[in-house]
């Protein structure tokens, strides 16, 4: 094995590694065998002067001589000029082109100048390196990552850390439910509790430290961060927190998939990333942004972050906060238009976190069969941007192509020919998750046996797209955790692919879709009486509007409302037959779980809030 070393210095060391095993592996001469973070004792030495962060890939050449050395100079000159962060390319001579089987160990690093008026005792705000740091012969070495300490937080929120001492925070939570020994409290003022009201059990379970609004009787040994808003101050710690890591970090937004396509991705990335930061839930906006950005740690190697948005302007602090090196949006429709008053609204707000991307060099996502986000393409005309969508025509470079085949998806672009990967969802709509996941994971380096080791470890959500088999041979599609006009739709079609069968639904109101809400559920008819469904089985009062309508529209099967959910899972019970398919769907706030635990179904034990 030759070792061909090739050396750069660059301000973001991880990205361009990345984008240059990317180019590599585009090459079809090369392939990225493993990502390696280094840091020797020397480059430790602050003391003697600016600190050296280097991290690394390890490349095999499987072409033929002189393919693997073009291959090395369209790298090279992708990181150079590709990039733009690249400031220097020192590059060894070797003796000829590098043949099959020899390996390239590219080599980048950081200078990390020691900050005007700091000194070496100080280095906590200067060290934004973010993994652990192995050498070459991949044994451990210590690595000064700065702590998530008293006098960060101070900072972070504008106090003077000279106030404060040099402990260490385990972690930062609101819940006093969980282990909060050595933590920081943050007090939050919800919409039906004041955590202010849990700082003695706070105190009492060894919180370290306390973030509130007001003054705090009893604080014990804590430290006390007194702010104006506690939930704009965890805002702000979090967003100082995310700004000392150098990681790929993934947005994703869209008015639907946008949990699904993050379950997706994250399984997809485990099988190349040692560590994936994923939101968990849907902690997604203004709190859960902030709970998931604080679990960040050095062990992480990539983060995967759901962004939603409920209100004009949402998404442009979430951006910021989030500072994504790699944005997607899912898809634009119906969603929250209570407050977002029109998709027009919905479109413009989703797509800022596209536009605060491509605006601080990061690459987009664009779903060019979208009706709504294909126009944006022109807008990035200048950016990294990638597209992908299904078709039957051949992908590119910076395109992905897709066709579902059974019970797989081949995919042509990207240096992908006809790569297939399984599909572990049913639906249309789910192939096209897979296929924003893929688009994404590509990007990072993963190639289509990646995605399929990552794919095979995939858990389904019990709450989405799930397809159950219920005794006495009933299929249910369970997919309550949320509903929109798009994903009702998205559900209908899936029903229709479990074949000729008897077809029940259990629907429920949709939630926030603003002064034209019964106009929406109105709108359904035209799906539902495509489908021939057996039954209709309605709960809520805006379902009363669907009804309605179908009935003007001379729906022939079974049309019954529901004032509540108890009588309407018994009524379905009494009339399932073997071989009937269900869909239960409808709003977070409708509960439609409720339905299929009475059927017998698995209980969803674990009911996350509704996302805000």
């Amino acid at each position: 094995m030759v070792a061909l070393p090739v050396t750069f210095a660059t301000a973001r060391p991880q990205r361009a590694v990345r984008r240059l095993a990317a180019a590599v592996d585009d090459s079809q001469a090369v392939r990225c065998l493993h990502l390696q973070h280094l840091q020797s004792a020397a480059e430790q030495n602050r003391a003697t002067g600016p600190a050296i962060l280097t991290v690394g890939a390890e490349f095999e050449f499987v072409g033929a001589p002189q393919r693997n050395a073009a291959a090395i100079r369209a790298a090279e000159a992708d990181a150079v000029d590709g990039n733009g962060f690249i400031q220097q390319l020192h590059r060894k001579v070797v003796a000829g082109p590098p043949a099959a089987g020899e390996h390239l160990f590219a080599r980048l690093e950081r200078v990390v100048p020691e900050p005007a008026g700091r000194n070496s005792d100080n280095n906590n705000q200067y060290d934004t390196h973010n993994d652990i740091v192995t050498s070459c012969s991949g044994a451990p070495l210590p690595v000064p990552v700065a702590a998530f300490t008293a006098q960060f937080v101070a900072q972070a929120l504008g106090l003077n850390p000279a106030d404060y001492p040099s402990l260490e925070f385990s972690g930062v939570t609101s819940d006093t439910r969980a282990d909060v020994a050595g933590s920081l409290f943050v007090a939050i003022r919800g919409e039906r509790f004041d955590g202010h009201q849990f700082i003695d059990a706070a105190v009492a379970g060894g919180a370290a430290g306390l973030l509130v609004d007001r003054e705090v009787a009893a604080s014990g040994s804590a430290s006390v961060f007194n702010v104006d808003d506690t939930l704009a101050g965890w805002r702000s710690i979090a967003g100082a927190w995310r700004q000392r890591f150098d990681l790929p970090v993934v947005g994703i937004g869209g008015a639907v998939g946008k949990t699904t396509t993050k379950n997706l991705l994250t399984a997809m990335l485990s099988a190349r990333f040692s560590r994936v930061l994923a939101t968990e839930g849907s902690r997604n906006g203004y709190l859960g942004l902030a709970m998931t950005l604080s679990a960040l740690r050095p062990a992480h190697d990539a983060a995967v972050i759901e962004i939603g948005i409920d209100a004009p302007g949402a998404m442009a602090a979430h951006a910021e906060l989030v500072r994504p090196e790699m944005a997607l949006v899912t898809a634009i429709g119906v969603e929250h238009l209570d407050a977002l008053g029109d998709v027009e609204t919905v479109a413009a707000e989703e797509c800022r976190l596209l536009d605060w991307t491509a605006a601080h060099g990061g690459t987009v996502f664009i779903h060019d069969n979208d009706d709504w986000l294909r126009p944006r393409l022109a807008c990035y005309a200048n950016a990294n941007c990638v597209r992908y969508g299904f078709g039957d025509e051949r992908g590119g470079p910076d395109v992905l192509r897709a066709r579902i085949k059974g019970r797989q998806l081949l995919l042509d672009g990207l240096g992908l020919k006809q790569a297939a990967v399984p599909l572990p969802l049913p639906g249309r709509h789910n192939a096209l998750n897979v296929l924003a996941a893929a688009t994404v994971a590509r990007r990072l380096g993963l190639n289509d046996t990646d995605m399929r080791t990552g794919l095979a470890a995939f858990e389904p959500d019990a709450t989405r797209s799930k397809r159950v088999e219920l005794a006495g041979g009933v299929t249910v599609l369970a997919d309550y955790y949320n509903a929109s006009p798009l994903s009702m739709r998205a559900a209908l079609a899936t029903l229709a692919e479990f074949g000729p069968r008897r077809r029940w639904l259990c629907l429920a109101d949709m939630l926030e879709l603003g002064p034209d809400e019964l106009e929406w559920h109105r709108a359904l008819a035209e799906p539902i009486q495509a489908l021939a469904a057996h039954g209709v089985l309605l709960y809520g009062r805006r379902m009363s509007a669907l009804a309605e309508a179908l009935r003007a529209a001379g729906f022939a099967g079974e049309l019954r409302s529901f004032d509540d959910k108890a009588t309407l899972a018994e009524f379905l019970k009494a009339r399932l037959a073997p071989g009937d398919a269900v869909l239960i769907k409808g709003s977070r706030g409708m509960a439609m779980e409720d339905v299929m635990a009475r059927l017998g179904g698995p209980l969803w034990t674990s009911i996350t809030p509704k996302p805000k």
